[in-house]
This record gives structure tokens, sequence and C-alpha cells, in this order.
């Protein structure tokens, strides 16, 4: 059976459905803003600490490590290119962007969620039985309107943040 289905059928039980998927939408995206967030943080460190490390050593190994195949020389090779390897993925990846852009969708998910179970309270306790199922259907083709319009927009922001422009502009 279609969600549509379920509309004419069952609007109230099909709204609440609906907000209860939106919620785990919700949460999904609360998670997924988590990772990114955890991503984002943990390469910064590693390359902050991993450029701050090669420089103390630098400083401070004698002339002695640097000669032949030393611990010293190997770490003074090993620390930058760990720490340019994490800067790689920050810039290439654009990490924070899309940590951004996860928490504006959690945000905007969250909202929609609220405005579901606002609507459909209204809806249930307020209209007379009898527009109460007609009342429920338009609430819930209204927020499944909003949540394929996020959808889009997201999906829009995503393409946009990984375009590469290939137009060059003449002087």
């Amino acid at each position: 059976m279609s969600n549509h289905e379920e509309v004419h059928h069952n609007p109230r039980e099909a709204l609440d459905a609906f907000i209860h998927r939106l919620e785990a939408d919700s949460e999904r995206s609360k998670t997924s803003a988590r990772h990114c967030y955890y991503l984002w943080r943990s390469l910064y460190v590693i390359s902050l600490v991993a450029g701050f490390l090669t420089s103390v050593l630098a400083a401070l190994l004698k002339d002695d490590y640097f000669v032949g195949f030393t611990w010293g020389r190997i770490v003074l090779i090993i620390l930058p290119f760990v720490g340019s390897f994490a800067s790689t993925i920050l810039v290439q990846a654009k990490v924070q962007n899309l940590w951004k852009l996860r928490e504006d969708g959690k945000r905007a998910i969250e909202d929609l969620v609220e405005e579901g179970r606002r609507r459909f309270s209204a809806a249930v306790s307020a209209q007379p039985p009898e527009g109460r199922l007609a009342e429920c259907s338009r609430i819930y083709e209204d927020l499944q309107n909003k949540r394929n319009k996020l959808k889009e927009i997201e999906s829009k922001s995503l393409f946009e943040l990984f375009r590469q422009d290939i137009i060059t502009k003449n002087p």
C-alpha cells in the first residue's frame, strides 16, 4: 500500500506514522552531523599536532639523527606526511562545509517534526470528528511537500559544494 493510499484510507494514522518517520530522519541527521563533526575535529587536530611535533623535533634533534636511516629521520618524514594527508582530506572533502550542511538539515527536520506534532495535536483535538481526517490529510500532504523541498535544497547544496567550475572568465 502506498503512502498516498494510506492518506485516503486513514489520514490520522498516516500522519502519525509520517511524523515518526520524520523523527527517525532527524535522528539519522543528528548521527551524521555528529560523525562529520568528529571527523572534522580529528583531522584538524591531527594536522595541527603533526605540524607542531615536526617543528619541535626538527629543532631539538641533533645532527646525528639526520644521518642514515634513524628513528629521528623517519619521524620527520612521517609526521609531515600524516599532517599533509589530514589537511588534504579536510580541504578536498570540505568536511567542515559538510558538517554545516548536515547541521542545517538536522535543524530543519527537527523544526518539521515539531510543526507536525503541533499541527497533529491541534487537528485531532480541536476539529470535529468529521473534519479531523480531512485536516490530517492536508497536514500530511503539507509536511511531505516540505520534507521533499528540504531534501531538494540539501541535495542542491551538496552538489553545489562539490561542483567544479570549469568555465574560465576572460579578462
